[in-house]
């Protein structure tokens, strides 16, 4: 990065990023971390299950990524983000590499998921990407469990470790396979589900070609005017997804 492009990301960055301090990172597994930031910048901000933080993973460049946070103390002004490392991406290298005491730029939160306005009962579906959502809402709702936490997950054992340490444990998880024959496990664990409950929200996350086929399944049961909350968080067509 040139001097003058150097300068014009320092001034965005001080207009628009909460910049703390990386206090902790914990391993789970070989494929999650949790990393918990804390900083004054973090005090007294608006956060609901479901916000996103967009990071900077290199402190020299554009590039965001972007997490669900698990938890965000506003008083305190900390967070903790529960992050996947699924390849070599900028995101993943930083999960990797980051350290305590490692400054942590971050906008945000901003709303990405609208789930606090739910009366009922919720499911949730998703993959890897989505553990930190349904642990999110696990740790403001404690009184109000989801009928079921439905995963699609390309190393289950992996995942494991990650789930209990965010109170997951519980979670059903869907051994991702070449062809994807576990969706059709998947869908019909859902539309059972849906049918047995029929006061609860849906909410699908994850992967893009994911929620395209379980959506398409969902209407050939009949059950596609369910309520239902949606975000793609991936797209295997795509780096970067906001």
């Amino acid at each position: 990065m040139n001097r003058i492009t150097k300068a014009f990301a320092d001034t965005a960055t001080r207009m628009f990023f909460r910049t703390g301090e990386v206090t902790a990172v914990t391993e789970h597994g070989a494929s999650f971390r949790t990393i918990d930031v804390s900083g004054d910048a973090l005090q007294d901000v608006s956060w609901s299950v479901g916000d996103k933080v967009q990071v900077r993973p290199d402190l020299d460049g554009f590039t965001t990524r972007t997490y669900t946070p698990v938890c965000w103390d506003t008083t305190r002004g900390s967070t903790t983000l529960l992050a996947h490392m699924p390849g070599t991406g900028p995101g993943s290298t930083w999960v990797r590499t980051v350290t305590t005491g490692s400054p942590c730029q971050i906008f945000g939160p901003r709303r990405s998921l609208k789930l606090d306005d739910l009366a009922g009962p919720i499911l949730f579906v998703g993959d890897e990407t989505s553990f930190a959502l349904a642990a999110a809402w696990r740790g403001r709702h404690p009184d109000r469990p989801p009928v079921a936490e439905l995963f699609e997950v390309t190393d289950p054992d992996d995942c494991n470790p990650a789930l209990e340490a965010v109170g997951l444990s519980a979670a059903q998880l869907f051994h991702r396979r070449d062809g994807s024959p576990h969706l059709d496990l998947l869908s019909a664990t859902l539309i059972d589900l849906l049918r047995g409950h029929g006061d609860t929200t849906l909410c699908l996350t994850g992967k893009a070609q994911t929620i395209a086929t379980l959506r398409r399944e969902l209407k050939h049961a009949g059950l596609a005017d369910r309520p239902i909350k949606v975000k793609a968080y991936w797209d295997e067509n795509r780096s970067g997804l906001d």
